[in-house]
């Protein structure tokens, strides 16, 4: 199906329900409620044209970039932490969430070179190296020993010019995250407790007190 209709798109994209029967269907790497499509960022956020046809017309001619790349496809997803890059207009942003749902945050043309990924698996490969997989479906094989430190739920900020890491944040006590799924999404706080064992909580604390979570819906940002 090419659309998809608006009663059934998920509650953190920034578009009224009601305002029309269907929004477009994204593709990509991303889940659904992981992500929004390039047509509404460009479209219904950042208003840069007033249809499909408009916006069609300004990713054809290779005016838009998504970490570093050149997107041409209104319907590709833009995850969390994403970097859409407009240098025509010498305008650039970070998808964000806020008040649960995703939006986007200016930032500046040199915080376009990094980008915020999470680690949702991790495999030894043959010669002793190691595949890591990222949240949105990057893969990187590790050859360097100090990475083979990195643990599943990590955060890495990854250098999208040498197409390498330059941090690993770990989940520890002290870590800066933001609540990425439940109620309390779009919340950051300083990580205080981890518990162990099968279900994987962590306690973080903020301004507003303490808040219990599953570790599954932690970003570890600083």
């Amino acid at each position: 199906m090419a659309h998809l209709k608006r009663i059934a798109m998920p509650k953190n994209w920034p578009v009224k329900k009601k305002e029309k029967t269907f929004v477009i269907r994204p593709r990509g790497p991303y889940k659904f409620k992981d992500s929004i499509p390039l047509l509404i960022i460009l479209r219904d956020i950042l208003k840069l044209g007033n249809s499909s046809k408009e916006i069609k017309k300004i990713t054809k001619s290779g005016e838009i970039l998504i970490n570093n790349r050149i997107i041409k496809d209104i319907k590709f997803t833009i995850g969390l932490f994403d970097k859409i890059s407009i240098p025509k207009l010498g305008k650039y942003f970070e998808l964000v969430i806020k008040n649960k749902k995703l939006c986007l945050e200016e930032i500046k043309k040199e915080d376009c070179t990094r980008k915020l990924s999470k680690v949702m698996g991790k495999r030894i490969l043959k010669k002793n190296k190691m595949q890591i997989n990222l949240f949105g479906g990057i893969n990187l094989i590790l050859e360097d020993k100090k990475n083979k430190e990195i643990k599943v739920g990590d955060n890495l900020i990854l250098n999208l010019e040498k197409k390498s890491i330059e941090k690993i944040l770990s989940v520890k006590k002290g870590s800066k995250c933001m609540i990425i799924g439940g109620k309390n999404t779009g919340k950051v706080g300083k990580i205080i407790e981890i518990e162990e064992g099968r279900k994987k909580r962590v306690m973080i604390e903020n301004k507003e007190g303490k808040i219990k979570v599953f570790k599954r819906n932690i970003w570890v940002i600083e």
